[in-house]
């Protein structure tokens, strides 16, 4: 009893059927390396967005310190001027006062107030500006026991389960490891900016009824002094 042909088509020969397997398998191959090739330029455009965002925050973090020394600078000298203010106060009672020199002369002398700044530590972004111009751009904040920073590190390994193990299968895995830091770095920096705004908001707030004093004090010793020439 005959056995079955090789070949499913009666009309192809065996080399034949060789060849057609070798072509597809070829078609195949071709279609898997424009795939890879296609990830690769993908991801490198995913990178190139991440350090343009990255450029960008860092650019604004900046700023934003450069905005809170301005800021703390402003308040302590609107301390400054209050507390200048009210020695001011005391000079003007003793000229509107006729026993003004003598009270003031037994009058023990008080402390100058302190500033009422809060002292400054180093806040979160300044160390991720600071950990990003050591680390140039690449990873410069990760957040201790972080849980998210664990997982993305942990995870760059498995990124691509390996089928062909070319070369463009691991310029991918690299890829995708680098976009695994650098959206852990824009994780960081964006929490730094959240934490400056918030602190300099929280500044602001502190600082209006301080400009209100100096000015409402500013404004009523004007007043006395035009009095008193006056007389």
């Amino acid at each position: 009893m005959a056995g079955y042909p090789k070949n499913s088509n009666p009309f192809l020969t065996e080399d034949d059927e060789d060849d057609w397997s070798s072509h597809k398998g070829g078609k195949i191959q071709e279609q898997i390396s424009a795939s890879e090739e296609r990830q690769i330029d993908s991801t490198r455009r995913i990178m190139q967005s991440i350090q343009d965002s990255e450029r960008m925050g860092v650019a604004t973090a900046e700023e934003l310190l450069r905005q809170g020394e301005q800021l703390d600078n402003i308040e302590r000298k609107t301390d400054e001027i209050n507390e200048t203010m009210t020695v001011t106060q005391k000079h003007l009672n003793s000229i509107k006062s006729v026993f003004g020199g003598v009270k003031n002369w037994w009058t023990s002398k008080k402390k100058p107030a302190e500033s009422s700044v809060p002292e400054k530590k180093a806040s979160r972004l300044q160390e991720t500006v600071e950990k990003h111009k050591a680390q140039d751009c690449r990873g410069f904040y990760e957040e201790d026991n972080d849980l998210d920073d664990d997982f993305m590190k942990g995870a760059r390994t498995q990124y691509l389960k390996p089928v062909t193990r070319s070369a463009r299968e691991e310029q991918v895995n690299e890829n995708l490891g680098q976009i695994s830091d650098g959206l852990t770095a824009l994780k960081g920096l964006a929490l730094g900016l959240g934490d400056e705004i918030e602190r300099q908001n929280t500044q602001l707030d502190r600082m209006g009824p301080k400009v209100d004093k100096a000015n409402t004090l500013l404004e009523n010793q004007n007043k006395q002094m035009r009095n008193i020439l006056r007389k």
